[in-house]
């Protein structure tokens, strides 16, 4: 984050340092927390007890000074904004019985909502959702232009996969705390950014800015960079991904229209179309297990390491279809291997052909990003 900590707001931090909140994080536990100062050190990062409080102190600052000085209405806004800050779950209770008390000092014929009870309320909100993300810093970046870092892992968002192409969408509750806000992302092993937008809302909720970043070569990270226009403004974020073209997704590609071929000829040689293999021919106990080689090779695939949600989330119609191909390759060795009586041959056969119909539409849909299989990581 690009920021100017002013000297006249300066929270007193440990000897010789400061405290500048960084950021609103859904309220969660955080995963490889990474923080760094414009020279690549790592910066220390408050608790939860001293974040809490911080939150609290700077709600008590921002209440407008007519509920202050009312001893009721105070008491009635102190117990609100524990509960907020205290809660663990966004959208909760605790928010419903804050808007209620909200609604109560804002309805009324020809009343006009406060300015600084719509900020107050406002942030209070975010805080019953998010959590400040402090960071203690020398006191010499005072009213000096600096940039501060920070990483996290996130829960995988929802995305609908079953197409090439599957997004998800982030809300940033906090696009408004620097003057320029640079995000990055960086998707898994296996995956490929295809193009992200960031859009900045005004506290209406209007789009006023926005950014783009579509990537032209294949690659794991994409950024995109806007200065808000407000202290207030939050933001959206979208970003498209794709099956990294190379190992699993060509090895589809090839794989199943292959197999495909394999079937038809095996059909048109079966129905006496075309003459392939000779009626002589026997097919050795062997040779029928070459058969099985294909399937071997596919399910390979399904043998992998650990991987993160969303890969899985993504490769899951391309491993359904190697499933699929690798299904008919075992039928079709069965076929030719096993003395069947001529209904259960035929039966067969029409099992093999459909499987890889079925796994070649599939192919078909999925590179028209035609959704037919979705879900969510978990």
């Amino acid at each position: 984050m690009d920021v100017t900590v002013p000297s006249d707001l300066e929270i007193v931090g440990s000897k010789g340092k400061v405290l500048v909140p960084l950021a609103l994080i859904a309220k969660a536990r955080l995963r490889d927390v990474d923080t760094a100062d414009r020279d690549g050190k790592t910066i220390p990062i408050l608790g939860t007890l001293d974040n809490s409080q911080l939150a609290l102190d700077l709600l008590v600052d921002l209440a407008p000074a007519w509920i202050v000085r009312d001893p009721e209405l105070w008491a009635t806004c102190e117990t609100h904004i524990n509960e907020l800050v205290a809660a663990d779950v966004p959208n909760g209770p605790e928010r419903a019985s804050f808007d209620r008390w909200i609604a109560t000092l804002t309805t009324g014929e020809g009343s006009e909502v406060d300015p600084d009870l719509a900020v107050f309320a406002g942030l209070a909100r975010q805080l019953s959702e998010n959590f400040l993300f402090i960071v203690e810093v020398d006191r010499n970046i005072l009213d000096v232009r600096t940039v501060l870092k920070f990483s996290h892992d996130l829960d995988s968002p929802a995305v609908t996969g079953g197409a090439e192409t599957a997004g998800f969408g982030m809300q940033i509750a906090d696009f408004g705390f620097a003057a320029s806000q640079h995000i990055e992302v960086q998707v898994p092993a296996g995956l490929a950014v295809e193009s992200m937008y960031v859009v900045e809302l005004d506290p209406s909720g209007e789009p006023v800015d926005y950014d783009f970043d579509i990537a032209e070569v294949e690659r794991t990270t994409s950024h995109v960079a806007l200065s808000p226009g407000s202290r207030f403004s939050t933001g959206e974020l979208r970003v498209d991904v794709i099956p990294a073209r190379r190992g699993i997704y060509w090895f589809a590609l090839l794989t199943v229209p292959v197999v495909l071929l394999l079937t038809v000829l095996a059909w048109l040689d079966k129905t006496d179309v075309l003459e392939i293999v000779s009626a002589d021919f026997k097919v050795p106990s062997p040779s029928a297990s070459l058969f099985l080689v294909g399937p071997a090779i596919f399910l390979s695939w399904q043998a992998r390491a650990p991987e993160h949600a969303l890969t899985g989330t993504l490769l899951s119609p391309l491993r359904h279809m190697f499933m699929l191909s690798a299904t008919s390759l075992v039928l079709m060795a069965a076929a030719a291997a096993i003395p069947l009586q001529h209904a259960s041959w035929e039966v067969l056969w029409i099992a093999v052909g459909g499987t890889q119909v079925v796994a070649t539409i599939w192919l078909l849909a999925f590179r028209l990003n035609f959704p037919i299989m979705g879900g969510r990581p978990g």
